[in-house]
């Protein structure tokens, strides 16, 4: 059996779908299914990368346009790999992935990993969801990743027969802490309680609202986001001025790092407030550290599903930072509480959201196509 991920950027590119065709990818390799990348590149030029035995095809792109990578050479080489794969593994949202699908419409059983819908982009969605449908129709098996989402999806209510859900998974071997690190973070932090939270500034993550969290918690709470672009915002620059240096804003960390936030973090908060958060991964990487979690019940997304309120974490309202700060202060001033939260969340994560159990569900997915 041989198999095509499909998708728009593969690592070093940063992004949680990314990740997860590297998870895919590597994971099946080593389990004896042999599986290809074809992707975007973010230059125009291509290249092949071999890797242990197979291949990544990063193919130059003209332009990017409301965050999709514009392509006509992703057609011409899905063309060229068009007989050579027994199943293509398409990763969704991803317009031009499913443009050059649509075109070539090779013969290899279609795989579609629903990672979201798409939400943001309306005016282009209200053309684009046609061809949508089309692909849906067309594919063998949909993988949803919780629960939730299958259920609000609109795009997937015809096609429920087809879905199944496997949820994320997170490689934990990987994720392995630098001692060195922790120690100056906690001697920084001394008698300071640190809220963290991890992301690329966008609109939907809505750091914001934790960001003005910070001026109703106590002086003794350090609040911490971290990720591409965030130092630059413009309105958590004004915020942090407000904050009496209690609001750190911090660009875009090495893994090492962020495994040592994860370990001084007496709490991690994801405040996103749109399906565009369908899941929530960092969520799962604190949970695995015994760090309770704070997140919002976003009508529809999978997120509060990944963190069980007085399970793993709790959950609050969308876009209300007395609510967020509210939560902090209740796991961070209970101890009884804290303990139990982090026992939940650590048992949750390595129940439910270990890489090792996505690569045996989505393989089940393979065999049951036979």
């Amino acid at each position: 059996m041989k198999i095509l991920q499909f998708g728009k950027y593969y690592p070093p590119q940063i992004g949680g779908i990314e990740k997860v065709i590297q998870e895919l990818t590597e994971g099946l390799n080593e389990a004896g299914l042999h599986s290809d990348v074809l992707c975007s590149e973010a230059g125009s030029k291509t290249r092949i990368d071999q890797k242990d035995g197979y291949k990544i095809i990063r193919v130059g792109r003209l332009f990017h346009f409301a965050g999709t990578a514009i392509s006509i050479k992703l057609i011409i080489w899905l063309w060229k790999l068009r007989n050579k794969y027994d199943i293509i593994h398409l990763h969704h949202p991803d317009p031009m992935a499913t443009l050059a699908w649509l075109l070539v419409r090779p013969k290899a059983k279609l795989i579609i990993h629903w990672h979201s819908d798409i939400v943001k982009q309306k005016l282009i969605y209200f053309f684009f969801k046609h061809l949508e449908y089309i692909l849906l129709k067309s594919a063998t098996k949909i993988i949803v990743t919780s629960p939730p989402y299958l259920e609000s999806s609109i795009a997937l209510k015809k096609f429920v027969e087809k879905c199944v859900v496997v949820p994320i998974g997170v490689n934990f071997e990987e994720m392995r802490e630098n001692e060195q690190i922790t120690k100056k973070l906690l001697q920084k932090y001394r008698g300071k309680k640190i809220v963290f939270s991890l992301g690329r500034d966008t609109e939907y993550k809505g750091f914001q609202y934790l960001a003005e969290a910070t001026g109703i918690l106590p002086e003794e709470y350090v609040v911490v986001i971290a990720g591409k672009n965030v130092p630059d915002s413009e309105l958590l620059q004004k915020l942090q001025k407000n904050s009496a240096g209690r609001l750190i804003l911090l660009p875009s960390i090495l893994h090492e790092e962020i495994v040592s936030w994860y370990q001084v973090a007496s709490v991690f908060v994801l405040p996103s407030v749109s399906r565009n958060e369908a899941f929530g991964i960092v969520q799962i990487e604190a949970m695995y550290f015994g760090t309770p979690v704070v997140s919002t019940e976003i009508p529809g997304s999978g997120v509060s599903w990944v963190n069980q309120n007085n399970e793993s974490g709790l959950t609050v309202p969308v876009r209300d930072a007395q609510a967020l700060a509210d939560a902090i202060l209740k796991i961070g001033e209970n101890s009884t509480l804290r303990s139990k939260l982090s026992k939940g969340a650590k048992k949750r994560a390595v129940k439910y959201f270990s890489r090792e159990a996505m690569i045996k569900n989505v393989k089940e997915v393979y065999r049951s196509l036979d």
